[in-house]
């Protein structure tokens, strides 16, 4: 018990290290995840579409997979936010693209700290401590899918973040 909420405290951590050390580069720490959707690997629609299934069907054996799921989907989208800053035209046109045909949709639904989202916890039966990690995650691909429409300059309906 003791080591699960160690294992929990570790990956939040170094979640709060990355988020206040963004304009860092931390690429070495996470090169093999930040392939994911560029030049082969899990896409994000890959993730995405997992995520949204957990979504539709919870079940309390993907508790684990969910979160190491968004993780890596904040990881890549960090990635993106720091190859668009450097104008990288590969990446640029692959979000450009992935955005314009909707984006990630589970950010779009079971809103952080919204109704959905309680009754989502009780179905997985997170922790406290673990549920709170799945909503600072959650916070965290928000403001990042926030951050690459305003990047990109994307305001259609179906990209923009409520």
């Amino acid at each position: 018990m003791f080591s699960e909420y160690l294992i929990s405290f570790l990956m939040l951590f170094l979640t709060v290290k990355l988020c206040l050390s963004e304009n860092k580069t931390d690429e070495h720490l996470y090169a093999h995840e930040f392939s994911y959707g560029i030049n082969g690997g899990t896409s994000p629609q890959d993730l995405d579409d997992y995520i949204l299934s957990v979504y539709d069907n919870p079940n309390i054996i993907e508790r684990d997979k969910l979160i190491e799921n968004i993780r890596l989907y904040v990881l890549t989208l960090k990635r993106y936010i720091r190859l668009i800053k450097k104008g990288d035209e590969e990446t640029i046109k692959l979000v450009k693209t992935f955005f314009e045909e909707g984006g990630p949709k589970f950010v779009k639904t079971h809103r952080s700290f919204s109704s959905k989202e309680v009754i989502f916890k009780d179905d997985l039966k997170f922790p406290d401590f673990d549920f709170q990690h799945y909503q600072y995650l959650r916070i965290d691909a928000e403001s990042a899918v926030n951050k690459i429409n305003k990047l990109l300059n994307l305001t259609s309906e179906t990209t923009r973040m409520g």
